[in-house]
This record gives structure tokens, sequence and C-alpha cells, in this order.
């Protein structure tokens, strides 16, 4: 089946104005669902902005083919908000009779628009958002979905939701949402439970306030003082502008011995890295769908979690991790005490978090076969 993946959005720039340094493709989330469609047989082909291209990007390098569009109007129709491409649009009208499935990301974005105005027939949603952009006040955001989605998107197939809250905040604007959850797609073969879990936790993203580790670093510290527990060691993974404050704080704290800073890690290394972890640590401050608690799972490695990532129904319902706001030294402790239990339990649902689950429900939605759900409730 000849499948095209629209993403416009390969990554978060971090600093608007600043030059955004994009990673190569296959450091991607929407890599690892093309590849599950390809590793299945389909024929696949992305379709992003031109804004994203890796710098070194070489599309021999991948198994399916990868379409750049040039941006329009990016003072307002910002490329990491709402990207607009009129190129899309016209390469869409002459071309969407060459594919049997498009699958968009959003119903607020121009390009899920364009799919859904050319081909509806053939168009599902991949929702991603759980409460309107604040982008001009939510005015725009408001606007289209009260307005918009009711109409031009009613001929779709349908809105696959990326988590609970994904699906509470759409169906608000459309019936055609689907009662069931496909969450960011993991490789399974490479984020896999390892056999030994070593005296250690982890924390891996970007190194920026936004990302709390300020927060994991400060509660690992008193929870390095508990009798028993002192041989346990933080790895945080990454690299990013806070880099050296978050080692001065580590000093400071006097447990800079017990932090190892990696940098970043990259594929298998970090991979291991996780599954060989008691548990992921995560205190963002903003960030809504992380990969990093689905790969965390994949692996059979446990997360303590504040509420603000989107997965967390995921994680509470199914009792692989501990979801808490403001979470202290005392959560470090339960989840380590608790980390084999709740390991278990990652096996019994890491398959749902695996690429070739997502398209398996991708395909089902297509030709309207009945749905399963995973635990959400």
């Amino acid at each position: 089946m000849k499948v095209l993946i629209v993403n416009p959005i390969l990554s978060t720039i971090e600093k608007r104005g600043g030059k955004h340094s994009q990673p190569p493709l296959s450091t991607t989330m929407i890599h690892t669902l093309c590849m599950g469609f390809v590793n299945q047989g389909h024929d696949l082909t992305l379709a992003t902005a031109s804004d994203f291209r890796p710098e070194s990007h070489n599309d021999d390098d991948y198994p399916y083919k990868t379409l750049f569009f040039r941006g329009n109007l990016k003072s307002i129709a910002l490329p990491d908000r709402i990207p607009l491409s009129i190129e899309f649009f016209r390469f869409l009208k002459k071309n969407h009779r060459n594919y049997v499935l498009i699958s968009v990301r959003e119903l607020f974005e121009v390009y899920s628009l364009a799919a859904a105005l050319v081909c509806p027939q053939k168009t599902i949603v991949w929702q991603e958002m759980t409460s309107h952009q604040r982008i001009f006040k939510s005015i725009p955001s408001k606007l289209w979905h009260r307005i918009i989605v009711p109409t031009a998107f009613r001929k779709i197939i349908g809105v696959i939701p990326r988590s609970l809250r994904a699906r509470r905040f759409i169906s608000k604007y459309t019936a055609k949402v689907s009662d069931y959850i496909v969450n960011n797609p993991v490789n399974g073969s490479l984020f896999s439970p390892s056999q030994v879990k070593k005296r250690q936790l982890i924390s891996y993203s970007r190194l920026t306030y936004s990302k709390g580790i300020d927060h994991i670093i400060r509660k690992f510290a008193k929870f390095h003082e508990f009798p028993g527990y002192e041989d346990i060691k933080l790895v945080i993974a990454g690299r990013g502008e806070a880099s050296e404050d978050l080692k001065r704080l580590a000093d400071e704290l006097n447990i800079r011995d017990s932090v190892i800073f990696t940098g970043q890690l990259w594929h298998r290394e970090l991979a291991t890295t996780v599954a060989e972890s008691i548990a992921l640590l995560v205190a963002t401050r903003k960030d809504l769908n992380m990969v990093a608690t689905s790969e965390s799972l994949c692996a059979c490695t446990p997360v303590l979690t504040n509420t603000v990532p989107a997965s967390v129904s995921f994680i509470e319902s199914n009792e692989v991790g501990i979801v808490k706001d403001d979470w202290d030294e005392h959560d470090i402790k339960t989840i380590v005490d608790n980390a084999d239990l709740m390991c278990s339990r990652c096996h019994d649902i890491r398959s749902t978090l695996t690429a070739e689950y997502a398209v398996g429900k991708f395909i089902e939605v297509k030709h309207h076969s009945p749905i399963t759900a995973i635990k959400y409730r």
C-alpha cells in the first residue's frame, strides 16, 4: 500500500530567532513510524517542511522517500507552530491519487486542511494537541476548531488521538474520533528489556530550564541521603545551554560523584542505558508528548513523572510508574523499591508502544475494523 505521512514539524525549536539545528531524520519519532510502515511492506513517503531539513540529509540513507516543502508567510505562519506551504498544496492536488492512505498531524494545521480538502476519503489525523494552542491568545485555534473542523474535516476517515487528553479535547469538536489511543511509537527492537539492571536512575532530554532537570538533581540529592541507597547513580543524558549550571548545582549539593553527565547519547547506547536503569525521572515544565516515556516503558523501565506529559493516564492505568506533581525523594525511593513489579507490568504492555502496533491501528481505521482498546481509564 502506498502511504503518505505528512509531518511538517520534525522537532521542537527551543528558541525563536536563533538558528535551528535539525538532528538527523533517523533520530526523530516520525522516522520510527515511517519504519513501521516500511517493515510491514508498505511503500512510504514522508512529507515535511524544508525548515527542518537536516544539513547532511541524504535520501539514499533511508528506505523511504522524504519530500521537503518550502514555507510561506513565515512571519505569521510560524514554521514550528502553524506551518504553511503552497507548494505542498499543489503537490497534493497533483499526486493524491498515488496514495491509498494519507496520515497528517493535528487538526489545527494548514497541511492537514489541505489533505482534508483535496482527499478526505484517504486522510487520517493523528491528534497530539490536548488544548488550544496559545498563540495570539488562542483565538486562531478556537476559531479553527469551532468553524473549520466541523466543516472542512467532516469527510475524513477519522482522528486517532495520541493520548486520553487529546481524545477528550478533540472530541468536543468532531465525532470522528477513534475510541482508542496510539502513543508516539517506539522501535521495539532497539528499546528492549535488559536482563541486567544497574544501580542507576536516568533522565534524558535537552538540558534546558523547561525540562526540570534542576528539580531532579535536587530531589536526587535528598534521596541519596537515605541509608542503603547511597550507591545509586543518576545518569543525565543530553546536551543544552543549562549543562554547566546543572553541573554546578550537583557540585553545590555535594553529589557530583553520583551524577553522571554523559552528553548526547544516540541509538543503541541510549537504549541500552535506559534499559539498564531502575527508573526514568521526568520533571518537565512544559513537554506535552515525551517520546522518552514511551521508550523507557518499552525498555521495561518504569517512569516517575509529574502530570505535565500527556501519557500520564497510560502510566497510571497500567501501573508502570508513579505520577505526581512536585514528586520528591520519597517518591524516588518508592519507585526504586517497587521497580521489579512495575518492570514486569511493562512487559505486559510494551507491544502496544511499538511502531508495528501503531501501523496496525492505522490500517484498522482505514478499513473500519473493530477496535480493541488498551487501558486508559
